[in-house]
C-alpha cells in the first residue's frame, strides 16, 4: 500500500440551480484570477460510511467544532472492476479541513454493497490504529457519483472544482446493503479550496460569483433527501 497523504485546506462550496455548465465556465474564465482547465474531466464516485445511528451526519447538520467524515473514493465507471480506490478520513476543526488519504485493493462493485468486503478491504490499508477502532463500528450509507471539471488560478492558490450529474444512491441497513433507485439532482455544486496563507485571494475570487454559499455537503444533501422519504 501506499504511504497516507495527508492536506489541509479550506474548502468553500456554491450551489449553482439552474445554470448550464457552459455559462457557469464562462463566468470562470471571466474572473480576473485567470482560471485555467487542470486535468480532463472525470467520474468521480464515493461511498460514505456513517454510525448506525448517524453521528457523522448529525455532527455535520448540528455544526459541530470537530466534524468528521469517511469515504472510499475512486474514479471512472461506478460499478464493475474498481481500481486504484483510496480511503479518505475528513476532519473539519471549525472552517479548517484536514483530509488523510489511503491506498486501497482493488474489488468488484456491483448494485449491493457487502460490508464484510469493504470491512476486509479497509482492514488491509495502512491506517492508523485509532481509526481502525473508529472503522468497525462504521456502516455504508450512500453512493453518490458525478463528473467533475478542474480549474487552476494563475497564480497557483486556488483550484475550483465543478461538479454536474450529481447522482446518488441510499444503502440499506441490511448485512448485504441494496442500494436505492438512483435520485438524481438538479443544479450543480462548485468548490474553490485553497491553503490557509490563501483566504485573502480566495475572499476576493468569492465575491465575484453570483451563487449562494453552502455549508452542506454532497453527502449531507444527500442523505436528507432519502431520509424525508422514510
Amino acid at each position: 500500500m501506499n504511504a497516507a497523504q495527508s492536506t489541509n485546506r479550506f474548502e468553500r462550496k456554491f450551489f449553482v440551480p439552474h445554470v448550464s455548465v457552459p455559462s457557469i465556465e464562462i463566468l470562470i474564465k471571466l474572473q480576473p484570477a485567470l482560471f485555467r482547465p487542470l486535468y480532463h474531466e472525470r467520474r468521480v464516485n464515493n461511498i460514505y460510511f456513517d454510525t448506525i445511528g448517524l453521528d457523522h451526519y448529525t455532527s455535520h447538520v448540528a455544526g459541530a467544532g470537530s466534524r468528521s467524515k469517511v469515504r472510499i473514493r475512486w474514479y471512472g465507471e461506478t460499478f464493475g472492476a474498481i481500481t486504484h480506490p483510496v480511503l479518505e478520513i475528513k476532519i473539519k476543526e471549525g472552517e479548517v479541513g484536514r483530509k488523510r488519504t489511503f491506498s486501497l485493493p482493488s474489488f468488484d462493485f456491483q448494485h449491493r454493497i457487502d460490508r464484510g468486503l469493504l470491512l476486509n478491504l479497509l482492514s488491509q490499508a495502512s491506517i492508523p490504529s485509532y481509526w481502525k477502532g473508529q472503522l468497525k463500528d462504521l456502516f455504508p450509507v450512500l453512493l453518490n457519483s458525478y463528473i467533475r471539471t478542474y480549474w487552476l488560478s494563475a497564480d497557483r492558490s486556488v483550484r475550483l472544482t465543478v461538479d454536474k450529474e450529481w447522482i446518488s444512491y441510499y444503502a440499506l441497513t441490511s448485512s448485504l446493503l441494496q442500494l436505492s433507485s438512483p435520485f438524481r439532482h438538479e443544479g450543480v455544486v462548485m468548490e474553490m479550496k485553497y491553503a490557509l496563507g490563501d483566504q485573502d485571494t480566495a475572499a476576493i475570487i468569492g465575491a465575484k460569483w453570483p451563487w449562494r454559499l453552502t455549508r452542506n455537503s454532497k453527502y449531507i444533501i444527500a442523505l436528507e433527501e432519502f431520509l424525508s422519504r422514510e
